[in-house]
């Protein structure tokens, strides 16, 4: 019935010629709206990773400067705060939580904060530091803060990668 209606309905050359008109207009219209989403979906997810790139910079740079805090802390009096310690163990679980997420092909790596917490703390026997300008550049402060240089500066290098593959 349905069909015998399609027939008739559609029988002269002039209907058939709007029914293939109107059939390109919709293919044309859905092409155009599965396009605009999936570019919207790209500039969205661009944007989010841009947003969560410019965090886990600020948080590898507050990681630096809190574990040269601690470091010195550490080495220096053989004082800590536990709130300082609490806080960069926050800061490494932000960052660790960040690179999983959203970047996991990423070569961030955190271990360096477990060994200077576990060591420094439990170590309570490394000679303290009694005057940095003629300090032993074996002494641990030296050692550590020499390790967190280098864990930046590699971590700059993984930023400006994660940076040429997400943002241009």
């Amino acid at each position: 019935m349905v069909l015998e209606w399609f027939l008739h309905t559609f029988s002269t050359t002039s209907e058939q010629a709007k029914l293939f008109s109107i059939f390109i207009s919709v293919l044309l219209a859905v092409s155009l709206l599965i396009l605009n989403q999936r570019y919207n979906n790209r500039r969205s997810r661009k944007e989010l990773l841009i947003s969560k790139l410019e965090e886990l910079s600020r948080r590898i740079y507050d990681l630096h400067r809190k574990g040269l805090s601690l470091n010195s802390q550490l080495n220096l009096y053989r004082k800590y705060k536990s709130e300082d310690v609490d806080e960069i163990l926050d800061i490494v679980n932000q960052v660790a939580m960040l690179v999983s997420i959203y970047f996991p092909k990423s070569k961030i790596d955190l271990k360096i904060f477990e060994e200077m917490i576990v060591s420094n703390i439990n170590d309570s026997d490394l000679p303290l530091v009694d005057n940095l300008v003629t300090g032993d550049s074996r002494h641990p402060m030296v050692l550590f803060s020499e390790q967190l240089h280098s864990w930046l500066g590699s971590c700059k290098k993984e930023l400006d990668l994660l940076v040429k593959q997400y943002v241009h």
